[in-house]
């Protein structure tokens, strides 16, 4: 019994991850403060990134077709709302963020006492809008009403203006991109206050999302000022390094003693996953690294240089595994054989002269 009021607990917390295809972090809306009397509210919305694809959930109360009821201007259909991603920043309302929105209901113009006399964008569910621009929100009068009448108005919507709200983030217009993004409503069961679960995902390279990047994102519905907002980052996936040393094998062992030198200049060709290809030269203390490497085997081919003979294997694979250094030794010992000498311009012209004497005694 305990272990389950325990379970209840952290499913009201927003700690127990649903069964995604990614681990999902929540961002709880703490603020209960919804609109008339039908309740319509957003508890959280959590994100989560795994293999090229942004995973959501909203968790809400609003139905996935919507309702009517009783707004600032007039009895109208509400919308459950879509879901805006903002791209590059922690603010989903940043004028230079690059904005994209995923449709949670198929809807045109849902909002026509905001926007008297506009044709909006047909929206189709579960389909991403880039470019997309979003409505600044229903248009609320009774935080204008309450003011006026020298009374606090609850609730705020925290955007400094008594006549509009700014929550609203119903897709208003954008460009259609079809087969990128997914989204489906659930229902949240018996537990949790909730009781709808949007879930979806869209690919990352479809709005420009790539590692190390910051996002946002943000859901309300149209019927209220009610809304949750959740920031994340692009985990960037494990990497690994490696390491060349050169070094003269002094004594031919095949293994870099304390007493040899580690030799500068000399190049090498690595070549590995994904047609990696580099070509790299030794610094002044005989090595040189590579990072940021896709975990996989790597071929390491020696430059040989003359005068030098090699004591190590060349061409030499290494694994590269994610969060470790490979390290690869090259070592060298100088030739003992003396140069064979390049034959000088007049040894070059006389045997010139010989091989044709001979063609013409035959």
């Amino acid at each position: 019994m305990k272990a389950m009021k325990a379970m209840a607990l952290m499913v009201v917390l927003g700690l127990v991850q649903t069964a995604t295809a990614a681990p999902l972090t929540f961002t709880n809306d703490l603020v209960g403060d919804y609109t008339g009397d039908t309740r319509c509210e957003v508890y959280s919305i959590g994100s989560g990134v795994e293999d090229g694809k942004l995973y959501f959930e909203v968790r809400t109360n609003v139905p996935r077709n919507g309702f009517y009821g009783s707004d600032g201007r007039a009895y109208t259909h509400f919308s459950p709302g879509d879901v805006l991603i903002a791209v590059g920043t922690s603010d989903p309302f940043s004028p230079g963020a690059t904005i994209h929105g995923i449709a949670s209901s198929s809807h045109g113009n849902v909002v026509q006492q905001a926007y008297p006399g506009e044709s909006w964008t047909y929206v189709t569910k579960g389909r991403l809008y880039t470019n997309a621009t979003f409505a600044d929100g229903t248009y609320e009068n009774y935080q204008y009403y309450n003011v006026t009448h020298g009374r606090p108005y609850t609730p705020d919507d925290q955007d400094g203006n008594n006549h509009v709200n700014s929550y609203p983030s119903l897709i208003k217009y954008g460009t259609e991109v079809t087969g990128q993004s997914s989204l489906s409503y659930n229902g949240a069961g018996c537990s949790p206050p909730w009781d709808y679960k949007i879930t979806g995902w869209v690919e990352l390279d479809a709005i420009g999302l790539d590692c190390g990047m910051e996002y946002a994102m943000f859901y309300s519905p149209e019927c209220g000022n009610d809304g949750a907002e959740h920031n994340g980052q692009v985990p960037c996936p494990p990497t690994g390094e490696l390491k060349i040393v050169k070094f003269e094998d002094e004594n031919e062992n095949g293994v870099l003693d304390c007493s040899e030198d580690q030799l500068e200049g000399w190049q090498f060709l690595v070549e590995g996953p994904d047609s990696f290809s580099q070509v790299v030269t030794t610094g002044y203390d005989g090595t040189v690294a590579i990072g940021y490497l896709v975990p996989g085997d790597y071929t390491i081919t020696e430059t040989l240089q003359d005068g030098w003979e090699l004591t190590t294997d060349n061409p030499l694979t290494l694994a590269v595994v994610a969060d470790e250094l490979a390290t690869a030794y090259f070592g060298n010992t100088e030739s003992d054989e003396p140069p064979i000498p390049e034959p000088s311009a007049g040894s070059l012209f006389l045997l010139g002269l010989l091989a044709a004497r001979r063609r013409r005694r035959k």
